[in-house]
């Protein structure tokens, strides 16, 4: 997660914020990593949940292509003001203004999630931040 806030007086812990997803699947049904989710409010941003199929189906093929299921992966976020581009691999990913004033987060932690479900690995390396 990155520009991500806790929501006042939410006991559970629950953050909410822009998420840069790892989110492939083996059989290829979709291979969304390095899209923007946002967390507790709007969910896909980039790629548009409301998008047509066509697009949603490129970004998935696009993913295949470039994920490597037996090699280390690079992400790079790149935000400046409302607007965010995301890479995998190299090869740009993501590109989204957030145009939404009530929702858009210019500020924020940046943190690391690991969902629930079936045992396994997921390993970071070479983490960095650095002011555009």
């Amino acid at each position: 997660m990155f520009r991500a806030f806790q929501k006042g007086g939410n006991p559970d812990g629950r953050v909410t914020g822009y998420q840069c997803e790892h989110d492939n699947f083996k059989n290829g049904t979709r291979s969304w990593t390095a899209g923007i989710y946002d967390e507790a409010r709007r969910g896909w941003l980039d790629p548009n949940q409301k998008a047509a199929a066509e697009v949603k189906d490129a970004f998935t093929k696009q993913g295949n292509r470039l994920f490597k299921w037996d090699d280390w992966n690079t992400i790079v976020i790149k935000c400046k003001g409302n607007h965010i581009e995301t890479y995998l691999n190299g090869e740009k990913r993501a590109d989204f203004t957030d145009t939404d004033k009530k929702n858009a987060d210019l500020k924020g932690f940046f943190a690391l999630q690991v969902h629930g479900g079936p045992s396994g690995d997921l390993l970071w390396r070479n983490l960095y931040l650095k002011e555009l």
